[in-house]
């Protein structure tokens, strides 16, 4: 490491090189750098020698002194200090510096007062910081806020600095820039949004390190303080009109409706009554006294003053407040050092928790040493509160200026609330003073309309001197200074006579429905003039113009509306860097759709909620409840809501009309049933082998792969669009289609654009804002680096998105956030199951409705234990999971079973028929064949082409290559027409493309070595071979890729899996509790060694259990009453 001395005029006198010795050295260094004083300090020592370069009087080290400056380089960034204090002998000088200049540091500001609401600029500018401290203001993050704040007493400009951060909600760093001649160019001064969900704050976040315990960290604490949460707030304002004489008038949010948060799970989180806001949920899990269950308040309240005079900002400033003092604060402080910048986000994971924790946190606090690197440390803490951890050799003034910049306030407590029922009672009031997390000693004053009322630690208030809501202003005082003052109200109330029930109100105006929606799209050349044609399809996008979607809606009064949207086509941009990489996309698991019939519109109905749509009476209301679930294991719910109108009066008779003319001839009949079967005739003797066909004619081009994109509000889909790029989720996919797919349910969803934040408190209309713009890139690699391209020919991967303010694309891959639009898309294609073409139409003619057949002969496939596969099929029946041979349905069920009928597993759903099953093969590995089951007593319902494949995502019905080989066999000896060969030849090429491209890496080397010599055999087709053998090696690479991200799964399958010929286990290995697959088919469930439940034959056995909610039986189920918990209930559920 290098250090340069520079003179009082920053010019270079000198140098500090520990690696060589014909200079000064240094030791016992050390550079301490904190991120909520925005500062930074460096100590060092100099042992004092005497160089080639001295002259006789002036030795080098004796520049060291309180006029000099000293520089370095650190991860390319230039850090420029002030020397403050030097310390020497006759052996050594040891210099203590700060990165700071003499006028933040030592220069004091007055008192201060806005007159008006100001920006952050505007206060740096009131208090000379720009032009005395010669301080740039860089990045500025809340420049759209403004602020009426005010300063009493004097302050350093630092600490003023610090405080007027602390008051925006901002985080500062100071950057200096020299010169090259050592000058200094500019202090800059950066402003940052404080570090939360939305902004990162100072730094970055690094989704490139991840600290784990006893690897590259040593251990890591995690505290729970809650001694500064409260559970109730009164948010209040000033009315902007004041009396000259009289008391202070406020602005309460009683006048506001009603409002109310709830989690996941439906319980109230924080809700609004009056012109209190409170926090239950909190308040059940840290009550304000001993025996929550038995008081009648267990709320911590707090008021709570907002710069506001409108009700709704009063509100959104007391929610906020709340949701981050309800409930504790959680900090981790972690021992290990880790070379990243201040105010740099990390993840941190540490198995030694119970579960194991992960948390992100940032870098709070660094000490760095050149001489000795084992003494570096940084320190870290949460996203929630940056708690002041300048250390304790650091000067005194920087401990001074943090605590200056945090304000008092007064928190109050009663000993009986603060309302009095029927003037009987009394309550004792007891303020105290806190700074931060301190608790400070102090006095305090009561006054009551003007007058004080009392003075000491505690006021007590008596219950008939309340006549009418008090106020009581308590002010603080620190020796003999007020340091603040906060008000609490007093309310007396006296049971009321009833009152008198009120008429009934007039019946409401039928409501108006939408009718119909049509979406049109166009494309001009202007933002103002609306294209001339317009069509239902997007038309082609030329870059430079705007795309326009207007969408009509009619409405069922015959009335309708036009809104237009309009994007602009961007021109092709400069590269841009490389962007960080994105989370993991949240894809749905499934949605669940049920509807229930309510007597209410706007309270949901708590029963009743079944899949088919239920009848309801004229009156009332049809509830529709969709259940988003997602595969993270969380999940949405949505209600909507109908109600079923009156049935109007009868109309007047109308006339007779004339006689109609005769009616045309009715359609033939359906036919007949068909006969039964003939017995079948004996097996004829096999045929000799016939000579080889001829060669099939040259194979079609490959196909060209093609991306596709769409845009949505929600992760499902909803508020489908393929044009609007404003909208939160982007969804894509890749085939062998050009046209876009309109259906939501074809593309993966992935959130690209933040949530809107709460609504903040309204700020003078800003300057006229810059149109953003959305561009987009392709490439090969995930960086954008590899094959960068503004247009997609099909073959890239990687899609990039860039949002700016510039019409001009940008061509750095650095500019974009690159997404694989691959992810965990597979594609088989092969067909693994032998003589799936059918038809299967089982016609057992059983005594019941279980008419099944097992077709050993005609079918097989061999399959693997724990494997994945795919299964479709067509049907004129309803494919289904569930087998149930006592109930006559159109149900469909298809299973794979053994040779002797011991081993099965039902492979059909819903999803059969149309996207396709995706099952896990858990039985042996073996040959297995298909059985189909109708639930009719004759032969009515059918399967045919079913299709058994490898990967995620269904492909057309093949046959197996087995088949295909014997259709070409038994035909060797017949004239094949030429569509046939063609068919033949289209087949086995796309079979043969599919296996080329799932080829593993043991066998990667032999399909080179045959692409070789397929090249030399036909050099007409060698691009297209190039391409197949490029897209098979990104396949390993990602496979590669795949077999390290599995490691810690398999782990875990190692860890909690065992196999033996009883079956798979899965459980602890201590045996406490375990679950057992029996190759028989039997489920048993084990806690203590004990098998408690088991599953067989499609009935569960259960030695002891408790249902908590429900257990229905048929048609009636019993649960507990919700009203009287100690009694059940049985209600008739109804069912087919």
């Amino acid at each position: 490491m290098l250090l340069t001395i520079h003179d009082a005029n920053l010019q270079k006198i000198g140098f500090i090189d520990n690696e060589k010795q014909e200079t000064l050295n240094f030791y016992d260094d050390t550079w301490t750098r904190n991120l909520e004083t925005a500062s930074s300090t460096f100590e060092f020592t100099v042992s004092k020698k005497e160089l080639l370069s001295d002259t006789a009087n002036q030795p080098l080290y004796n520049q060291l002194n309180e006029r000099s400056f000293i520089s370095f380089k650190h991860n390319g960034q230039t850090y420029l200090f002030n020397i403050m204090k030097v310390e020497e002998n006759e052996r050594w000088v040891r210099c203590y510096c700060e990165n700071l200049n003499l006028e933040l540091i030592n220069e004091y500001t007055n008192a201060y007062k806005a007159e008006k609401a100001m920006s952050f600029a505007e206060y740096l500018n009131a208090f000379d910081i720009p032009q005395f401290a010669m301080v740039t203001l860089g990045v500025n993050e809340v420049s759209d806020q403004k602020k009426t704040l005010e300063w009493e007493g004097q302050d350093t400009k630092l600490a003023r600095l610090l405080s007027l951060a602390n008051k925006f909600n901002a985080e500062v760093e100071f950057v200096t820039r020299l010169n090259d001649d050592s000058s200094i160019k500019q202090l800059v001064l950066n402003v940052y949004h404080q570090a939360d969900d939305s902004h990162t704050g100072v730094g970055r976040i690094r989704s490139d390190i991840r600290l784990t315990f006893e690897k590259n960290i040593k251990s890591m604490t995690r505290k729970v303080d809650k001694t500064e949460i409260y559970t109730m707030i009164v948010p209040y304002g000033k009315a902007k009109e004041q009396p000259e004489n009289g008391p202070e008038v406020r602005v309460y949010i009683d006048g506001l409706p009603s409002w109310e948060e709830k989690n996941d799970k439906g319980i109230v989180i924080f809700k609004q009554e009056g012109n209190c806001l409170y926090a239950p949920h909190a308040a059940n899990l840290y009550p304000s006294t001993f025996g929550a269950s038995t008081q009648d308040n267990k709320w911590i309240r707090k008021d709570l003053e907002v710069d506001s005079d409108d009700p709704k900002v009063i509100r959104a400033a007391g929610i906020a407040n709340l949701r981050k003092n309800a409930y504790p604060a959680i900090t981790y402080e972690v021992d290990g050092f880790v070379d990243v910048e201040i105010g740099d986000t990390i993840t941190i994971h540490d198995k030694g928790f119970v579960p194991s924790l992960d948390v992100r946190a940032r870098a709070t606090e660094q000490k760095i040493s050149f001489s000795n690197p084992a003494n570096n440390t940084t320190t870290f803490g949460n996203f929630k509160e940056l708690e002041n951890r300048t250390s304790g050799d650091l000067r005194t003034v920087f401990e001074r200026m943090v605590e200056n910049s945090r304000p008092y306030s007064i928190l109050f407590s009663t000993d009986n609330g603060v309302i009095f029922k029927n003037n009987t009672g009394q309550s004792t009031l007891r303020p105290t003073l806190k700074r931060g997390n301190q608790t400070v000693n102090a006095t305090y004053r009561f006054v009551i309309d003007g007058s004080i009322v009392g003075a000491g630690l505690t006021y007590t208030v008596s219950a008939s001197k309340i006549t009418k809501p008090t106020v009581i202003t308590v002010s603080a005082w620190v020796g003999e200074k007020e340091v603040a003052s906060d008000e609490i109200t007093f309310v007396g109330v006296s049971d009321g006579l009833n009152g008198r029930d009120g008429r009934d109100g007039i019946a409401g105006k039928n409501g108006v429905g939408i009718r119909g929606t049509t979406v049109l799209y166009g494309i001009s050349a202007s933002d103002s003039i609306a294209p001339g044609t317009w069509s239902q399809t997007p038309p082609k996008l030329i870059q430079g113009q705007w795309f326009w979607t207007k969408t009509v809606w009619t409405y069922t009064d015959n009335t309708s509306e036009t809104g237009y949207q309009k994007t602009y086509v961007a021109r092709d941009g400069n590269d841009g860097n490389n962007g960080i990489a994105g989370k993991d996309g949240v894809g749905i698991h499934s949605t669940t759709i049920t509807y229930a019939q309510g007597t209410s519109g706007t309270v949901a109905p708590t029963t009743g909620w079944t899949s088919q749509v239920p009848n309801v009476p004229a009156g009332q209301f049809l509830w529709t409840k969709t259940v988003w679930s997602y595969t993270d294991n969380t999940n949405e719910t949505g209600y909507s809501v109908s109600k079923i109108g009156e049935q109007g009066p009868q109309g007047a008779r109308g006339e007779t009309g004339a006689k109609g003319d005769r009616g045309d001839r009715g359609l033939q009949g359906p036919q007949g049933v068909q006969g039964l079967t003939g017995p079948a005739g004996p097996q004829g003797l096999q045929g000799p082998k016939g000579d080889q066909g001829i060669p099939g004619v040259k194979g079609a081009d490959g196909k060209t792969q093609y991306t596709h994109i769409a845009y949505a509000d929600t992760v499902s889909g909803s508020g489908f669009s393929q044009t609007d790029t404003n909208k939160a989720f982007i969804g894509m996919y890749q085939d062998f289609s050009t046209t876009d797919s309109r259906n939501p349910q074809d593309y993966r969803w992935s959130k690209w654009k933040g949530s809107d934040g709460r609504d903040g408190i309204p700020g003078k209309a800003g300057a006229d804002g810059r149109t953003p713009y959305v561009h987009f890139a392709y490439a090969d690699s995930a960086d954008g680096r590899t094959g960068f391209s503004l247009t997609q020919d099909g073959t890239k991967r990687y899609l990039g998105i860039c949002t700016n303010f510039d019409k001009a694309n940008s061509t750095n891959p650095a500019d974009y956030s690159w997404n694989d639009t691959a992810g965990s898309v597979s594609v088989g294609g092969r067909n693994l199951l032998k003589g799936s073409k059918g038809p299967f139409k089982p016609d057992r003619k059983p005594t019941n409705f279980d008419n099944n057949f097992l077709y050993k002969t005609e079918t097989s496939v061999y399959l693997e234990q724990n494997q994945k596969y795919l299964v479709s099929a067509k049907s004129d029946g309803n494919f289904t999971a569930f087998h149930n041979g006592n109930a006559e349905s159109d149900n469909v069920t298809l299973w794979l079973m053994d040779d002797k009928i011991q081993n099965y597993q039902i492979v059909s759903d819903l999803k059969t028929g149309t996207t396709g099953t995706q099952i896990t093969w858990v039985k042996p590995t073996g040959n297995y064949h298909l059985r189909v089951n109708t639930y009719h007593k004759t032969a009515s319902k059918s399967v045919w082409e079913v299709k058994i494949e490898k990967g995620t995502v269904k492909t057309d019905w093949t046959p197996a290559l087995e088949d295909v080989q014997d259709d070409i066999n038994s035909k060797a000896d017949s004239v094949l027409t030429q569509a046939q060969l063609n068919k033949l030849n289209e087949v086995n090429s796309a079979v043969q493309a599919e296996l080329e491209a799932k080829a593993s890496l043991d066998t990667l080397n032999q399909w080179v070595k045959a692409y070789q010599d397929f090249v030399n055999a036909n050099n007409a087709n060698r691009a297209q071979a190039e391409k197949n053998l490029a897209d098979a090696s990104a396949r390993v690479a990602k496979l590669e890729n795949n077999l390290n991200d599995m490691s810690e799964r398999w782990n875990f399958i190692d860890s909690y899996m065992a196999s033996s010929n009883e079956g798979l286990v899965i459980g602890k290995t201590d045996n406490s509790s375990s679950m057992l697959f029996s190759p028989s088919g039997r489920i048993s469930m084990f806690s203590a060694g004990n098998e408690v439940m088991y599953i067989s034959q499609g009935v569960i056995h259960i030695e002891n259990g408790i249902f908590s909610k429900t257990i229905q039986i048929g048609r009636y189920r019993e649960e507990q009453d919700f009203i009287n918990p100690d009694r059940n209930v049985i209600r008739y559920v109804g069912g087919s």
